[in-house]
């Protein structure tokens, strides 16, 4: 729930209670119930989201609702956010050309590996990016992921200098390993790119954008031919 961590909760999913899906064989719409819990008082709460899917076969979801269960006691029911986003949406940029832009501290924020530790929601990012671009993917194949995050750099999309990892509507550069690839002598070096949107002035829609699959570059080594 990094949403709602945005507004000083600290709440984690803690379980998927149900959801529904719109029956249509292109881009889905899904209603979820789940109860997500605050680590450190053990605070749980039921809550509703709704995430639309915007394209089919890329990650490219909207996020309009995600509130506390609402009771039928409640006096106020809300109604879901008017569809539209009222934040411009920049287009999804292609990975720097050189690994040393990274290095630009005033436009970059390189994630401490003690970050990483305490921030799973980055490895939420890459599993989406991976299975909304494979559809085939199941639950069962969930249980077989590995992904070892090896760099995160954030690039942010607001007047913020320099960006952190609070930073709400920003690019992550995330390089990763396939550690279940790298057993059986497959490339595991990987990259994906996530745009975040997070429209807080008008309707409170979080929208995520990306990419993946693209290898990690590496050097060519030149061949030493003995004469």
């Amino acid at each position: 729930m990094p949403s709602w961590g945005f507004i000083g909760k600290s709440f984690q999913l803690h379980r998927l209670k149900y959801f529904n899906t719109s029956l249509h064989c292109g881009a889905a719409s899904y209603y979820i119930t789940l109860s997500a819990r605050v680590p450190a008082s053990g605070l749980e709460q039921l809550f509703q989201v709704k995430v639309d899917e915007e394209c089919l076969g890329v990650l490219d979801l909207t996020c309009p609702i995600a509130r506390p269960l609402v009771t039928e006691s409640s006096e106020k029911v809300e109604q879901e956010p008017v569809c539209g986003f009222g934040l411009h949406k920049p287009r999804l940029p292609h990975w720097p050309s050189s690994e040393s832009a990274f290095n630009d501290t005033a436009r970059f924020y390189l994630v401490k590996e003690s970050e990483l530790r305490c921030n799973d929601w980055i490895s939420t990012y890459v599993e989406l990016a991976i299975c909304t671009s494979v559809r085939s993917i199941e639950d069962r194949h969930l249980s077989l992921f590995e992904l070892e995050i090896v760099q995160v750099a954030i690039e942010a999309l607001e007047d913020v200098e320099p960006p952190s990892l609070d930073t709400k509507n920003a690019v992550f550069y995330i390089v990763y390993k396939d550690l279940a690839k790298a057993r059986t002598g497959e490339p595991c070096d990987r990259k994906v790119i996530v745009r975040r949107l997070i429209d807080e002035e008008a309707t409170g829609t979080l929208a995520l954008k990306g990419k993946s699959g693209a290898k990690k570059k590496k050097k060519r080594q030149e061949k030493k031919i003995k004469l």
